[in-house]
């Protein structure tokens, strides 16, 4: 494209000119510039080649207004020099061919250095506007329309691209509502469900008869050691079937509240994550490391505070039944004391978090 050349001087027509017009002037050029009928073959040529290129571009809509961004330089654009002007449309050609191509990035990091040179060149601050039209950023590109338009208010395609990119952010702000909306009643119809079959009461029965059940497994027969553990077999599956239970009853009957814990919702899973893992190489190694958080803190997380005073109760009670089942042996009291809580505590937590998993709100797009 021959920036420097004016198209529509070239075919004889104004800038508002049909596709029809064109074409009807374009068939009469070509029948008087052909270098077959014409005097000077040569120079008819040459001629023929700049009206067949002025046709291409015009004809086609998208090179067309790709032109005429181009060629709407305002009175601030003049008085720069030939060197700047040469270097912004060097620049300009660059980020069409990079949007044509769909390499966003590139064509955004070349716009913004054009309006680094010239904060007005109002084609820019349209492809500028293009380029957030196609990412769906409405707001973005309606600042930039607007840019556009303030900075050749005759243009009539920037007018149209603003009013289009300011429909389309009421079509995406209505559909965010409705999105909304949709998710909102969901919700209400859980809590409507939850409300009548009291699910939370039904799953606190059936746990509470399960815990009942393994803790009765580990009265009867502890069960040969572990080898990775120094625990009895049953002993070690009653701490994580118990943990997992317990967990559970507490998550569905929202305890505790939601809301307690104050922490952003990325440094609460590293602060779980780490006890979890220091808790499953040593449970009162993990405890310890809550105690000396909270005191640095200055505050409790009432959700770490349940689950370890919850995991050192049932610690106790299969340590208990431990010695009941083998009154002989206080070596399996003493081990089930000091290394089931390895199991109990993320059993715990994994319980609490599927407990509340039909709980939690709807999240929203």
């Amino acid at each position: 494209m021959r920036g420097a050349m004016d198209y529509y001087s070239m075919l004889g027509v104004s800038r508002q000119v049909s596709g029809e017009d064109l074409k009807r002037r374009y068939r009469q050029l070509v029948r008087t510039a052909h270098p077959d009928l014409a005097a000077d073959p040569e120079g008819a040529h040459e001629r023929f080649i700049l009206l067949v290129e002025a046709y291409r571009v015009l004809s086609d809509p998208v090179r067309r207004r790709a032109y005429d961004a181009m060629q709407d330089v305002e009175p601030p654009r003049r008085t720069q020099s030939a060197q700047v002007v040469e270097q912004i449309e060097d620049w300009f050609r660059h980020a069409v061919h990079r949007l044509e191509a769909g390499d966003l990035a590139a064509a955004s990091a070349q716009c913004r250095k054009i309006l680094a040179l010239d904060p007005r060149h109002a084609a820019t601050h349209a492809m500028m506007g293009d380029i957030h039209s196609r990412r769906e950023e409405w707001d973005q590109a309606l600042v930039c329309y607007s840019s556009a338009v303030s900075a050749a208010p005759r243009n009539p395609t920037y007018a149209y691209k603003l009013r289009a990119a300011a429909g389309a952010g009421q079509q995406q702000r209505a559909a965010a509502e409705r999105r909304e909306r949709a998710a909102a009643h969901r919700q209400r119809a859980l809590e409507a469900l939850n409300a009548k079959h009291d699910f939370a009461v039904y799953s606190t029965l059936l746990a509470g008869a399960w815990l009942v059940l393994l803790l009765v497994w580990v009265l009867r027969d502890p069960g040969p050691a572990v080898v990775w553990l120094p625990l009895p077999r049953n002993v070690a599956l009653a701490a994580l079937g118990c943990g997992l239970v317990l967990g559970f009853v507490l998550g569905i009957n929202r305890w505790p509240r939601p809301g307690d814990a104050a922490d952003p919702p990325r440094r609460a899973l590293l602060v779980t994550i780490g006890l979890t893992l220091v808790s499953a190489l040593q449970f009162y190694l993990g405890l310890a490391g809550y105690v000396l958080l909270s005191f640095v803190r200055e505050r409790l997380v009432p959700r770490f505070t349940v689950a370890f005073a919850a995991s050192l109760a049932l610690v106790l009670v299969l340590a208990g039944l431990a010695l009941v089942a083998d009154p002989e042996s206080r070596q399996t009291s003493l081990s089930t004391a000091a290394w089931s809580g390895n199991l109990v505590l993320p059993a715990v937590l994994l319980g609490h978090g599927l407990g509340r998993l039909g709980l939690r709100p709807a999240r929203t797009a």
